[in-house]
């Protein structure tokens, strides 16, 4: 019997930038493939904590729905599993730099996540403008990339997406 392709494949774009969008929850991968066994390991260890810092995300936005932007300090989870992703230890900062991570809401339960190195002391009780500006101003072409294929697969499962 021949099957039909899922209609929430990723496009090919997605492929060649090296970037995996999982439809069912829409996590982004970025370059997980070189992760040894034991990395996975801890990947899977650290994804319990990060969903609890996620679905904290997901929570402020469900409390303010007006809002798309929010700038918040990032967890020690996500500051590990960046350092994973990217095939590294967790760095240290120099004194007066802090891991920041700037949220955009890009349809109801799914969020862009940027973890960033700022100025310590950010202001994280930020107005959706000044939020959204720290998100432009961070963005990079594979940001825009991924929250284009977030919309689109919003889009194939029926959610629309929130108006930038």
């Amino acid at each position: 019997m021949k099957r039909s392709p899922s209609p929430i494949s990723p496009p090919h774009s997605l492929a060649v930038a090296g970037i995996r969008a999982m439809a069912d929850s829409f996590q982004i991968c970025q370059g997980a493939e070189h992760l040894s066994r034991a990395q996975r390991r801890q990947m899977k260890k650290l994804a319990a904590r990060v969903e609890k810092i996620t679905d904290a995300d997901r929570k402020f936005f469900e409390r303010f729905p007006h809002r798309q932007h929010r700038v918040r300090l990032a967890g020690s989870a996500e500051i590990e599993q960046k350092a994973l992703m990217h095939g590294h230890a967790t760095e240290r900062l120099p004194p007066g730099r802090s891991y920041y991570a700037i949220i955009k809401n890009i349809v109801p339960g799914s969020q862009l996540r940027m973890i960033v190195v700022g100025k310590e002391g950010w202001d994280t009780k930020l107005s959706e403008q000044a939020a959204r500006e720290r998100f432009e101003a961070e963005r990079t072409a594979q940001v825009t990339l991924v929250e284009q294929e977030m919309i689109e697969l919003g889009r194939n499962r029926g959610l629309g997406a929130c108006n930038a």
